[in-house]
């Protein structure tokens, strides 16, 4: 008869592997119930680390405020931290027409050209290389001036760029062509001056040609001129300021300065010492015109906007140098927030307390600030900030939030599951470490309890269904509870036996003291409810006890395990409850339990009486095996007496036979007395008393 036919509790792995939700229904769904799993967490891991990236790479490429911010971030890094350049770039310089040099003149736009063809000319006089004109002719002034700038522009010995424009850049038709005729008179090179402006109004970045028309611009064309080689495509403008302090990133001179010096002949060789051999740009440093913020605001020395003139000779620079900014390419931040995500998770489900998951977040956050810091001072590369910290905080929240659900899952199911099989302090220690039921099992030493029913088959079968599962269930209940308050493990229920073992789930060093003390208790409890049972023919229960090494664990299938422990000590225990029928005793204890109970025992353990039955061969044994049984019924004085008297079975059958006839004269019930008094008076000898 099974557990679930008499309408008793079910063995507790059993219930386990079928526990369903409250709803009642069963099949996959009651799988969700047990607990969460490697592969359960690994998928929710897999789940949280998805989010993690999705928000570092999805919602800072796609929210512009949080685009700005890791842009701003970046800006910290390359302005504050990388390094900066020795000294002033001596191969540029620019010449600016500021407020003092336009009020020399009776119009402020177009610029003067008179002042250009002067300033052309000197710097053909002191030597210069090229020059960037950052002007666009797209109309005519002054006849005169017109001619005496193309005069000059032809007369220079090396390549002069000017601003180019079209009709999508704002000009008119006739403007376009003007601008094309003009250079085309005086043989300048045209580029865009046209600058990348991010959505917060800041420019960092710049493109050589501009899409569409295939132009280049100013910097990448004054470099084909110089060089024949195209500049680099675009990216970042890699702002390399001098180091000291107050020193601008290229010579600077204002254009009326630059006249008035070229007055005085003296001053010649100056002239050739500032300009020689360099690149000079030539464009407007004025408050209303022309002036962006960059990434260089980020430093209180530079939080002005600065001149279009400033960027295109600091883009001229760098794409004659092929530096590129060492940002980290989109496959490494790719990678560096997926594995930061994947840390975050990994310690958001690790099954540590919240404040060590915390240490270890910001210890590995501090870790990559810090690597971030290393690499940004050494300029070496510029790594992902705010989208590599919000995938690690994000995936680790979400790891956490999903750590405790499956967590406060786990436990319910555990409680539930066990509370009526297991002592409250295990189903606790079980409900924190739902793993100690993961499938597969252990070797370990433990105790075990097998007990029946003597006579119940036929018992069964004369009372009433409702009668026998009352009385069924009053029985389990008892046994169920007094295992439970010993610390044991209620393995299974089969028919009306009851199989219970100490030391697993959890280790327990004291196993075989408590399965003796609880196979007392059980004793009692067995005598006493038969007694108010006996109108009903209930038997004797039987109880065997043995301690050895076992296999524990969960075994079976992902849809149904049964925890429970194989070996052969499980068997002997059976085996010792079997024998108590040929003895005519209740309990039978192996030798092992006595001896390991004994050493186990504290000063303030009482432990059970214990009488020998004698050494007996044990089924798929190969020697004998000593049994004892606990004796609930007699006091300790007369256990004594009889064991002197079993000693003498081995040494003087005469002096045994008169010994164990005293003992019987004033125990007659005795079971054990009985069977060895039968064995005498057969001839038997010894202390070797059968098999079992």
């Amino acid at each position: 008869m099974h557990g679930d036919e008499r309408g008793g509790p079910l063995a507790w792995g059993d219930m386990a592997a079928n526990m369903t939700s409250e709803d009642g229904s069963g099949g996959t769904k009651s799988r969700s119930a047990g607990f969460s799993g490697a592969s359960e967490r690994a998928l929710w891991g897999i789940a949280a680390m998805a989010l993690g990236i999705f928000v570092a790479i999805g919602l800072f490429r796609g929210v512009s405020q949080l685009a700005t911010l890791e842009t701003r971030i970046n800006d910290q890094l390359r302005i504050l931290i990388a390094p900066r350049a020795e000294a002033q770039d001596n191969r540029i310089s620019i010449i600016t027409l500021n407020e003092e040099t336009l009020l020399q003149f009776p119009y402020r736009s177009p610029v003067d050209r008179g002042l250009l063809a002067e300033l052309v000319t000197i710097l053909t006089e002191a030597g210069a290389r090229g020059v960037v004109l950052d002007v666009l002719f797209d109309q005519p002034s002054e006849p005169e001036k017109d001619a005496a700038l193309i005069e000059a522009v032809r007369a220079f010995p090396g390549p002069v760029v000017a601003a180019w424009g079209n009709e999508e850049a704002g000009l008119i038709a006739a403007q376009a062509d003007y601008l094309e005729a003009f250079a085309d008179r005086a043989g300048i090179r045209t580029g865009f001056a046209n600058v990348v402006v991010d959505d917060d109004g800041a420019v960092r970045g710049f493109r050589s040609v501009l899409p569409g028309v295939e132009r280049r611009s100013m910097a990448a064309e004054m470099l084909f001129a110089l060089e024949g080689r195209e500049a680099m495509e675009g990216g970042l403008i890699d702002w390399r300021q001098p180091d000291t302090v107050g020193m601008t990133l290229f010579q600077q001179l204002s254009g009326i300065r630059l006249t008035d010096f070229a007055k005085n002949p003296a001053m010649l060789s100056r002239l050739k010492e500032w300009f020689g051999g360099r690149i000079v740009f030539v464009g407007a440093d004025l408050e209303q015109r022309d002036r962006h913020q960059t990434s260089l605001s980020v430093d209180g020395r530079n939080a002005r906007t600065i001149p279009g003139v400033f960027i295109q000779a600091a883009i001229f620079a760098q794409v004659w140098d092929g530096r590129e900014v060492p940002n980290a390419s989109d496959p490494l931040i790719y990678a560096v927030v997926g594995l930061l995500a994947l840390v975050g998770v990994i310690i958001g489900l690790s099954r540590q307390n919240l404040a060590v998951k915390a240490a270890a977040l910001v210890f590995v956050v501090g870790g990559y600030l810090t690597a971030v810091y290393v690499f940004a001072d050494a300029g070496t590369l510029f790594l992902p900030v705010a989208p590599a910290v919000a995938s690690i905080f994000t995936a680790f929240m979400v790891a956490i939030s999903l750590d405790s659900f499956l967590t406060q899952r786990d436990e319910r199911f555990i409680r539930v599951a066990f509370g009526h099989y297991l002592e409250p302090a295990m189903v606790n220690q079980l409900a924190e470490d739902p793993q100690a039921l993961r499938l597969g099992g252990d070797r370990r030493e433990m105790s075990f309890i097998f007990t029946d029913i003597a006579g119940f088959t036929t018992m069964s079968e004369e009372l009433p269904p409702e009668e026998l599962t009352r009385l069924l269930n009053d029985y389990f209940d008892g046994m169920s509870d007094i295992i439970i308050s010993h610390g044991g493990a209620i393995d299974k229920f089969i028919g009306d036996a009851v199989v219970a073992h100490f030391g697993a789930p959890t280790p327990m060093k004291d196993h075989a003291l408590r399965a003796l003390q609880c196979a007392a208790e059980l004793d009692r409890f067995g005598e006493a409810f038969r007694k108010r049972n006996a109108h009903l023919g209930l038997g004797v229960t039987r109880i065997g006890v043995h301690s050895g090494v076992a296999t524990v664990g969960n075994f079976g299938g992902r849809a149904r395990f049964d925890y429970t422990a194989m070996g052969d000590s499980v068997n002997t225990a059976a085996r010792l409850e079997s024998a108590n029928k040929r003895y005519g005793t209740r309990v039978g204890v192996s030798q092992e339990t006595a001896e390991l109970a004994g050493a186990m025992a504290g000063s303030g353990d009482r432990l059970p009486l214990l009488q020998t039955i004698g050494q007996i061969m044990l089924k798929g044994k190969t020697r004998p095996v000593t049994v004892y049984t606990i004796n609930n019924d007699a006091d300790e004085e007369f256990v004594w007496a009889y064991e002197a008297a079993f000693s003498l079975l081995d040494i003087n059958m005469g002096k045994a036979r008169s010994a164990l006839d005293e003992l019987f004269r004033t125990n007659p019930t005795d079971p054990l007395l009985i069977w060895h008094l039968k064995r005498l008076e057969h001839g038997e000898t010894g202390t070797m008393i059968g098999t079992g």
